[in-house]
């Protein structure tokens, strides 16, 4: 059963590995005649299309004048594949960072791939026939260790002796029996305890030595390869699961010894990257699967070995065959080692108070170091391996900083570190240093946001921000000179630190809110004047427009206070105003004249409407503090307000004040908007009340509310004016919409005016049944709106204008109505007779005085009949 299971594995091995493998040669083979065929193909249809056709000659009818012939101009030599293949070809340069699996591959495709594989079916054979006679005790153990050392020494013999005659098939033959010395020795000694420690030791040794000088004689790469392949598979093959890691990594350290050695006189990348990748490989999946804190010594001596071997001694002898002509230092040995190394560093120092911290801050050392050397030892040729032992270096010793320190000291840390490393790569012009000096900026960031997020005090918190403030602004200064675009967002978070610094600096001195947000606002009004000059001075217009911040800070105390109470009167916060708004409104006259339209505009407005939003809550505050029955109060002071501003402003534009004259269209139209609309809302609104003031006479027309409203109508008024000189064309449609807005609130109000002087001197209460129940309210009304009707239909008359005669007609005819529907309904009366009596006499007098105005004739055309 054994045997067939065997015959079966050779099989499948057979039909999946070498069969694919022959079909792919072929397939390239066949692929590159097919191409060769289309080429000349193409070739031969070029060349019968550039054969001249005959002209055919014709006899001349008639003479025809001369012309001068002009020459024809060469024809154009087609581009053919020949001709393309004639210029040479430009050779790829070789990447630095190319794959493991790609070079791997690419070795095992060149030179005889059969053979190759055939060794490797010859290595696995061997391996299952030696399993397979110890299970079934075919032979001594003794006999077949020697009979397969003499097979292996007689592969060697025999490839050694046609090494001249078939190069590449000597070499595979070479590696095939390297490999299986290796298999005998390390099985002697590990499954069968045959051999002692130290002659097994000697032996692989030898196997080792002799293997790279044959390798070296013959400048074979396929030999080194299959050798050290070999011995990288003994010890998997042959595992019995004993656990015995120290024999498995020293065993594969005597392998990295061999692959080191032949790079003294050959550098061969794909070996060096064979050994990288089974030793870090089955390295890293041993520590995953079987590690144990007890096995840190020798783990990390193995460890230490390792990255010495591959990460630093390889590089440099990499380096060192550059004078030959060779490869530049290869990306893949130089960074790979360390990085995959400390990974499993940390790994087994994770169980350790600062290990992996400790680790890091080694790795950057050593590192330094290696560039120091290489700076020394190779001062031109070096220079790719100095910059990237320099990287390395210092991304392991950053990479200590937060691993041994908490967030906030590692923010500042990587900060420092950061504007260090920006610094060193604009005075070297090192655009990739500088990047990196940025990147560290960025990870501070992020830890800085860490540190923000876990609770510490207001003093952490302030030296946090001010230490990473100064950074991100030095850093900002640096890159002006490199690309404008990363300074700008470099000087944005340098001065949102600087922000955070100032909130957290008054919150370390105040206690209470209010206070902390006052004295930010204070301390931001400062440093507004700090950012004018600093700005000046370096001659740095970025960092000249943080003074504008001042308007957002303002905005957002000023709604703090809105929200929590008032603003004067909220007690010794309210101190700041006199910091902050003389601040903001200097900073605006001095610096106005710099800015672009559109901001200065939107400067100047928003300082405005914060103002109005302050001096108007202040006023709200005070009249909502009036006692019971001061309503009238209350509404009147705030119409008189907002009249009295809008009057204000236009006195301001007339006398052409400062700010005023500097935008005069924007404070007369835009910026008065907002009171026009609450002047207009108030005067719908405040019309309901009674104009009765507690304990006070009422008098009509002298009141609080109608003096209120007197100033919020001529106010309106203002404003409907100003607009109409300024924009006489925009405003066309808006002259004549005011001007109807303005009569119509003017007609409610005096209807405001009669209905309470009715009320209060006719003794109704302030009802809206008792008020429309009323006989006086009702035929008062009628009269009052059919003498209205009376004056706007005699004046449309004087101006022929038929549209106003129709308003007054409009409003007779809700007089009629109401008459018809209201007065009548309640039956007869003395004030219902002399309602429509009343409203009779009206009608007649206007169709006598104000007939309705004709129709306005069309202009008729030129050559109409008249």
């Amino acid at each position: 059963m054994d045997e067939l299971l065997f015959l079966g594995c050779v099989i499948l091995f057979f039909v999946l590995v070498v069969v694919p493998a022959l079909a792919i040669i072929a397939f390239r083979r066949s692929g590159t005649l097919r191409d060769e065929l289309a080429m000349l193909r193409r070739r031969v249809e070029q060349l019968e299309q550039q054969k001249p056709e005959p002209v055919p000659v014709q006899k001349p009818a008639t003479v025809i004048p001369a012309v001068p012939v002009q020459k024809a101009e060469p024809a154009p030599v087609p581009v053919t594949p020949k001709t393309v293949a004639a210029k040479p070809a430009q050779p790829e340069k070789p990447s630095a960072f190319g794959g493991i699996v790609t070079s791997l591959a690419r070795w095992f495709m060149q030179g005889n791939p059969l053979a190759k594989l055939g060794i490797i079916l010859l290595f696995l054979g061997l391996s299952f026939l030696i399993r397979y006679s110890v299970e079934h005790q075919l032979l001594s153990l003794e006999l077949r260790l020697t009979l397969t050392a003499l097979a292996a020494v007689g592969l060697l013999a025999f490839g050694w002796f046609l090494r001249h005659k078939q190069r590449v098939y000597a070499l595979i033959l070479q590696g095939g029996g390297t490999g299986v010395l290796y298999l005998t020795v390390f099985g002697a000694f590990r499954l069968w305890d045959m051999l002692p420690v130290s002659l097994a030791f000697g032996l692989l040794v030898l196997i080792c030595a002799t293997s790279v000088g044959l390798a070296i004689l013959q400048k074979a790469l396929s030999l080194a390869m299959l050798a050290s392949l070999g011995g990288y598979l003994t010890p998997l093959l042959l595992s019995t699961g004993s656990g015995n890691y120290v024999a498995l990594f020293s065993f594969y350290l005597l392998l990295s010894v061999g692959i080191l050695a032949i790079s003294v006189w050959q550098h061969w990348r794909e070996l060096n990257l064979l050994g990288l990748l089974f030793t870090f490989g089955i390295g890293t999946l041993w520590g995953v699967k079987s590690w144990q804190p007890e096995y840190y010594l020798n783990s990390q001596l193995f460890l230490i070995a390792n990255i010495l071997l591959f990460g630093v001694l390889s590089v440099v002898l990499s380096l060192r065959a550059q004078s030959h002509g060779q490869r530049v230092v290869d990306g893949i040995l130089l960074f790979a080692p360390p990085l995959v190394g400390y990974g499993l560093q940390y790994g087994i120092t994770q169980h350790m108070a600062y290990g992996p911290a400790l680790s890091a801050l080694a790795y950057g050392g050593v590192y330094m170091l290696l560039a120091w050397l290489a700076l020394k030892r190779f001062s031109i040729g070096g220079k790719p391996l100095v910059l990237a032992a320099l990287a390395l270096g210092g991304a392991f010793a950053t990479l200590a900083i937060p691993l041994a320190l908490s967030a906030r000291w590692t923010a500042m840390a990587w900060a420092l570190e950061g504007v260090g490393v920006l610094w060193l790569g604009v005075q070297q012009q090192q655009r990739r240093m500088s990047f990196s000096g940025t990147a560290l900026l960025v990870l501070a960031l992020g830890s800085a946001i860490t540190a923000f997020m876990q609770p510490s005090g207001a003093l952490t918190m302030m030296m946090i921000s001010l230490v990473m403030s100064a950074c991100w602004l030095v850093a900002a200064w640096l890159w002006r000179s490199l690309r404008r675009e990363v300074s700008r967002v470099l000087l944005a978070g340098g001065i949102i630190f600087w922000i955070v610094a100032l909130y957290q600096a008054a919150e370390l001195l105040l206690e209470h809110a209010p206070y902390v947000y006052a004295a930010t606002l204070a301390l931001l009004a400062v440093s507004a004047w700090i950012w004018r000059y600093g700005g000046i001075s370096l001659a740095w217009a970025e960092a000249g427009y943080a003074k504008w911040l001042l308007w957002p800070a303002i905005l957002l105390l000023l709604a703090y206070q809105i929200r929590h109470g008032g603003i004067i009167t909220a007690g010794r916060e309210s101190l700041v105003w006199l910091v902050a708004l003389p601040s903001a409104i200097l900073l605006l006259r001095r610096d106005d004249a710099a800015l672009r339209r559109i901001v200065s505009q939107g400067l100047h407005l928003s300082l405005f409407w914060m103002l109005l939003l302050a001096l108007g809550h202040e006023l709200f505050w005070f009249v909502r503090a009036l006692p019971w029955g001061m309503d009238a109060w209350m509404s009147g002071l705030v119409m008189a307000a907002g009249g009295l501003t809008v009057m204000l402003v236009d006195i301001a534009l007339r006398r052409q004040h400062w700010p005023f004259r500097v935008w005069p269209d924007l404070y007369g139209a835009l910026a008065m908007a907002p009171v026009a609309v609450v002047l207009l809302l108030l005067l719908m609104v405040a019309n309901v009340q009674d104009g009765v003031v507690f304990q006070q006479r009422y008098l009509p027309l002298i009141n609080p509310l109608e003096e209120g409203a007197a100033f919020a109508l001529l106010g309106l008024l203002v404003y409907s004016r100003f607009p109409i000189s300024r924009f006489p064309r925009q405003v066309a449609v808006f002259r004549r919409v005011m001007k109807v807005v303005l009569l119509a609130l003017s007609f409610w109000w005096l209807n405001g005016v009669l209905l309470r002087a009715l009320a209060h001197f006719g003794g109704l209460p302030w009802y809206m049944e008792s008020l429309w129940h009323s006989r006086l309210v009702q035929t008062t009304f009628a009269l009052f709106w059919m003498l209205t009707a009376l004056i706007v239909m005699l004046r449309a008359t004087r101006r022929a204008s038929r549209y106003e005669w129709l308003s007054g007609a409009v409003l007779l005819g809700v007089v009629i109505i109401k008459l018809m529907l209201v007065d009548s309904a309640r039956g007869g009366g003395l004030a219902r007779a002399i309602a429509f009596i009343g409203v009779a006499v009206l009608v007649l007098i206007i169709g006598y005085f104000s007939p309705l105005p004709p129709r306005a004739e069309p202009v008729k055309k030129a050559g109409e009949e008249q």
